[in-house]
């Protein structure tokens, strides 16, 4: 992960790709670190939006889930 943050800073598609792979394994912490972080270089990611929205969803968090669903359909 250092060699992410050293040689990509600032790439949201990977920030948001790695991410999504620590929610897949359970590392929700993690994960939504990741994300934020790619949400932090590209507000507008819309990937990571999208997988923030389906996060939410699965856990029971319906307005934060509509919340970036929406953010996701919004962006290009």
């Amino acid at each position: 992960m250092k060699e992410i943050e050293s040689k990509k800073p600032h790439d949201a598609a990977l920030r948001s790709q790695v991410g999504a792979i620590f929610l897949q394994f359970g590392k929700d912490k993690e994960g939504l670190a990741w994300l934020n972080s790619a949400l932090q270089d590209d507000p507008n990611h819309r990937r990571t939006h999208q997988v923030l929205a389906d996060y939410f969803e699965h856990i029971g968090q319906k307005e934060k889930a509509a919340h970036h669903r929406k953010q996701a359909q919004e962006k290009k």
